[in-house]
């Protein structure tokens, strides 16, 4: 299973609390989610936190962690105070981490069979 872009970009307003309940998005305000979420995606790609995500299919796992990661940048154009600023700069530290700890390789047990040549 997996989630939408748009599913993404809610996700997204929902963490910065943009929305009350029963509102829609204002175009204005879509249009500043969706600014970031391109150059977000190319950084995490560089910085190998994770590749290769097709933002029509996001994995579920990755849903929330990318969510709270591209709000961190989302929440500039927003006008977020200093201490709303350090919540999402915090939680998008720890979705980086959750993230990281999905995707890096794990040990299998098993030992290594040698090469001869």
């Amino acid at each position: 299973m997996s989630k939408t872009r748009e599913q993404l970009i809610s996700q997204i307003a929902e963490e910065l609390k943009i929305l009350g309940s029963g509102q829609v998005l204002s175009i204005e305000d879509r249009a500043k989610i969706e600014d970031v979420i391109e150059p977000v995606m190319a950084e995490l790609t560089t910085r190998d936190i994770i590749g290769g995500i097709d933002l029509s299919a996001i994995p579920l796992e990755f849903f929330i962690p990318l969510g709270q990661i591209i709000a961190r940048h989302a929440a500039i154009p927003f006008g977020m105070t200093d201490q709303e600023m350090q919540v999402y700069v915090a939680n998008a530290a720890s979705a980086e981490a959750r993230i990281l700890a999905m995707t890096l390789p794990r040990a299998t047990g098993q030992r290594a069979q040698p090469e001869y040549m």
